[in-house]
């Protein structure tokens, strides 16, 4: 796109800027919200199991490992996320600082 001033780039630039920080900060608050939750969650089944005094049963210890490891693996998988986003973001810190230098050289 072709900007009349630089003040109407860098205006540019700080609307897409927010947007992919508040896309980053948005990912992170929900994975951690979602880990929490998993967390608070877990914690509850086994307090209700073991006041029935089967949390060493077998079968739920089994099961419950399972639960677990299925959504460690998913907030690792949210963790990759919210790294491609915190990655995107410097791309794009980059590319805008390169963006305006270029900008600034055909107006001198």
């Amino acid at each position: 796109m072709t900007y009349r001033s630089l003040g109407e780039l860098e205006s540019a630039h700080d609307e897409e800027s927010a947007a992919a920080r508040r896309r980053l900060e948005d990912a992170e608050e929900h994975l951690m919200h979602y880990r929490s939750q998993i967390y608070r969650i877990q914690e509850s089944v086994y307090q209700a199991v073991a006041q029935h005094g089967a949390a060493d049963d077998p079968d739920f210890r089994h099961e419950f490992q399972r639960f677990a490891d299925r959504h460690e693996e998913a907030a690792h998988e949210a963790d990759r996320v919210v790294t491609r986003y915190q990655e995107q973001y410097e791309d794009l810190q980059q590319e805008q600082s390169r963006e305006r230098e270029r900008f600034l050289q055909g107006h001198r």
